[in-house]
């Protein structure tokens, strides 16, 4: 599935009102639902965060509680996995986007749920985040 795919899928479920869990690295297939997302990206890889501020318009997530891997884990990750640097921080991308992002310490379990969208910040977060999903789930089948 493409970028756009994803960003077509992402809007169909958020205008359902259907429960949207993303987790660890997930939460940045968000930027995917942006209108222009392909421009927001360009601009945060070329390091311009105004830019990318000023171009990411008409997101449905603008303002949304969230969380995702946060930068302090990705910096302890970036050399065993890639061994370098990524283009940019999870985290800073959601907010430049306009999210509402918070993160806990490296690896501890965190999640949060605004609306449809639940979120975990790491893979020792997919217990509470099944905890806040089950229920929304079972919840849109009535």
């Amino acid at each position: 599935m493409g970028f756009h795919q994803v960003g077509q899928a992402l809007l169909q479920l958020s205008m359902m009102n259907s429960p949207t869990a993303v987790l660890c690295h997930g939460p940045i297939s968000l930027l995917a639902a942006l209108p222009n997302a392909s421009e927001v990206v360009g601009a945060l890889k070329a390091g311009d965060a105004a830019g990318a501020r000023a171009k990411a318009q008409g997101w449905i997530y603008s303002g949304y509680k969230m969380t995702i891997f946060s930068t302090a884990e990705e910096q302890q990750r970036e050399p065993l996995e890639i061994g370098g640097k990524v283009f940019f921080y999870p985290d800073f991308a959601l907010r430049a986007a306009g999210g509402d992002v918070s993160v806990v310490a490296p690896w501890q379990s965190y999640v949060l749920q605004d609306r449809e969208l639940i979120s975990g910040q790491n893979p020792f977060s997919d217990e509470a985040l099944l905890k806040l999903l089950l229920p929304a789930l079972n919840g849109k089948k009535k």
